[in-house]
C-alpha cells in the first residue's frame, strides 16, 4: 500500500522529470531571445537568451529542492522546535513523533509539488509566448496561478486544523 508520503514523493520525482523533459523539448525550438520578466499586465518587460532562461529555471528548482530538503531533514531529525504547529508538544512527543513528522513532511511535499507545477506553468507560458512572438502571458497562466494559491491555502488550512485538536 502506498502511503501519502510515498505518493507525494513520487509526485515530486515525476514533476522534476517533467521539468527536464519540457526543457529538452523546448530548448532546440526556442528563439535565441526569450522573455524573462513580465509586468503586471502580463506583457514582457525584459528579455534574455534561451540559455539564461533555462539556467535560471534550473537554478530556481535547485534552490527550492535545497530549501525543502533542509526543512524535510529537520522534520526527520525530530527538531520539532523549529516548526510552529498547534499543540507541537503533543504531536511531536516521542510516541507520535514519527507519524506526525511523516504527515507534515507529506504535506510539505504536496506544497513542493504545487510550486513545481507553478514553475512548469511559468516555463511553458514563457516558452509559448516566445515561440508565438506574443511576448505576453496567456490566460492559462493566470488560471494556473489561481489554482496554485487555492491549493496551497487548502493544504495550510488542513495542516492547521489537523494539528489544532488533540484527541481525547
Amino acid at each position: 500500500m502506498m502511503t501519502n508520503l510515498k505518493i507525494s514523493s513520487l509526485g515530486v520525482v515525476m514533476l522534476l522529470l517533467t521539468h527536464f523533459g519540457l526543457i529538452a523539448y523546448f530548448y532546440p525550438i526556442l528563439p535565441e531571445s526569450v522573455p524573462m520578466h513580465f509586468g503586471s499586465s502580463g506583457k514582457a518587460t525584459s528579455f534574455s537568451s534561451k540559455e539564461s532562461m533555462i539556467l535560471s529555471h534550473v537554478a530556481v528548482i535547485a534552490v527550492l529542492l535545497v530549501i525543502f530538503g533542509i526543512v524535510g531533514a529537520l522534520l526527520r531529525s525530530g527538531k520539532a522546535v523549529y516548526f510552529n504547529l498547534p499543540n507541537r508538544e503533543y504531536w511531536f512527543a516521542p510516541k507520535r513523533k514519527a507519524q506526525s513528522s511523516n504527515e507534515v513532511l507529506s504535506l510539505l511535499l504536496w506544497i513542493l509539488c504545487s510550486v513545481l507545477m507553478l514553475m512548469l506553468l511559468v516555463f511553458h507560458s514563457t516558452a509559448e509566448s516566445a515561440m508565438q512572438e506574443t511576448n505576453k502571458l496567456g490566460a492559462a497562466f493566470y488560471i494556473g496561478f489561481a489554482f496554485f494559491i487555492l491549493f496551497d491555502m487548502f493544504v495550510l488550512i488542513y495542516l492547521m486544523v489537523r494539528f489544532s485538536t488533540i484527541p481525547k
